[in-house]
């Protein structure tokens, strides 16, 4: 994660807890607070990433070939 990643994803934590203040119950330690919303926002920030992930179609191809012709062996070894 480059350091401009991170400081969105801080500036992120910060607007959220800003738009949640209303939630905060002062009975309770901010710090657990601040750190679940932190939590979260980290979450969804991998989730992201994770689904921008590029797979060229080509190794798609290949990997279901290699499965067919594993699978065609492994049919031939059972006989």
């Amino acid at each position: 994660m480059s350091c401009e990643e991170t400081e969105d994803l801080l500036q992120d934590v910060f607007m959220e807890a800003y738009k949640n203040i209303h939630s905060y119950d002062m009975q309770k330690k901010f710090s657990s607070w601040i750190y679940r919303i932190a939590h979260n926002e980290a979450a969804n920030c991998i989730k992201r990433k994770s689904l921008k992930k590029f797979i060229p179609w080509e190794n798609i191809i290949i990997s279901k070939d290699k499965l067919k012709t594993s699978s065609a062996d492994e049919k031939m070894e059972d006989s």
